[in-house]
């Protein structure tokens, strides 16, 4: 059972990055909103982590689409709030913070996992391909974030199972 208003939660995602035009401004708006959706931290939040740049630019909207697929995909799994990149940042998001640097992107999530407000993450299939993901998964590991596996079954290619690091 749903315990938090799915709609509000993924309408206010939706505008962090349309609101801001600096990373910064980004990280502060989700993390009033983290507070916000998680009662102050006594309500579990998730972020799903995934590969989205690291196969070349010509594959960003592909990986995009894979992510929200899966996202959702694990939104139906759960009862609590979850949450990916590609909730906050969109195809324009990419453009307009197309000069930010990789390092800046790490320190941003970072932040984010660090914030107290993320209690699980869940590593998407490929993310270990992803220079992005692994520093989230550090990240993750270091916040003492409970760390789920997910995975495509044979039959099923879409990521379902769950398998959790506590």
């Amino acid at each position: 059972m749903e315990s938090y208003d799915k709609a509000y939660f993924l309408g206010r995602l939706s505008e962090v990055s349309r609101k801001n035009n600096d990373l910064s401004g980004v990280g502060r708006e989700l993390i009033a909103l983290l507070n916000d959706i998680s009662s102050g931290g006594r309500v579990k939040v998730g972020y799903v982590s995934g590969i989205i740049t690291s196969d070349g630019k010509e594959h960003i909207d592909r990986n995009i689409a894979l992510l929200k697929r899966n996202t959702s995909r694990i939104r139906e799994a759960v009862d609590f709030p979850v949450f990916s990149a590609a909730d906050i940042f969109h195809n324009e998001s990419y453009d307009k913070f197309d000069g930010i640097e990789e390092h800046e992107w790490y320190a941003f999530w970072k932040n984010i996992l660090k914030s107290g407000y993320v209690a699980e993450i869940f590593m998407t299939p490929r993310w270990e391909h992803s220079a992005g993901a692994k520093d989230e998964f550090a990240a993750a590991g270091e916040a003492g974030i409970v760390v789920n596996h997910t995975f495509a079954s044979p039959d099923n290619p879409e990521p379902i199972d769950i398998d959790s690091e506590a």
